[in-house]
């Protein structure tokens, strides 16, 4: 994982995955929703908010799914996404 010091408490949600830019955020939630499981997308760092002055998000972007959901996006990714960190695929 590269910098990323923004993982937070969002109520019935699970951190599932950072991804290093907004385009591969917008890739995985795409493929995530396509199988019906709700994502919500979050930048990775307080610098996020300033994308309206300062253009788009390249600080990367963490992705959260319902806790309920969890294990099967992990199931969705692992067959789906190629090049996930080692330590997703279990």
């Amino acid at each position: 994982m590269l910098f990323n010091d923004r993982i937070r408490e969002i109520p019935n949600m699970k951190f599932l995955i950072y991804a290093e830019t907004e385009a591969d955020g917008w890739i995985i939630a795409s493929v995530l929703n396509e199988y019906g499981i709700p994502t919500h997308m979050d930048p990775a760092t307080f610098g996020g908010s300033l994308s309206v002055i300062m253009g788009p998000n390249t600080s990367g972007i963490n992705i959260y799914v319902p806790e309920s959901e969890y294990e099967a996006a992990l199931e969705i990714m692992n067959s789906e996404i190629e090049g996930l960190p080692e330590d997703m695929e279990e």
